[in-house]
């Protein structure tokens, strides 16, 4: 169980805060049946952002630290590849 092992890794705070919010994006039909305009809020927007990045910047020092990668390196090449996406044009 996903409570289980947010307990072992001292994160059942986290695991509580973001349960429901995690659950709906697995489960979204109650989501949008119940609460239709929710999914335009910024306030879920801005949560899954921030969430994003903090598990990113996470990873990314797992990746440094424990496997001796070079994140600057990967930091930049993601960065580049990110704009070339965004301003390609169809």
């Amino acid at each position: 169980m996903a409570a289980d092992v947010a307990k072992e890794v001292g994160l059942q705070d986290e695991h509580k805060a973001f349960y429901k919010l995690y659950s709906k994006l697995v489960h979204p039909s109650s989501f949008s049946v119940n609460w239709p305009d929710a999914a335009l809020s910024t306030m879920y927007r801005d949560s899954m952002v921030g969430n994003m990045q903090v598990y990113a910047i996470s990873m990314l020092e797992e990746m440094r630290t424990k496997a001796n990668l070079p994140v600057g390196e990967l930091r930049s090449q993601a960065s580049s590849l990110m704009q070339h996406t965004l301003h390609r044009s169809y």
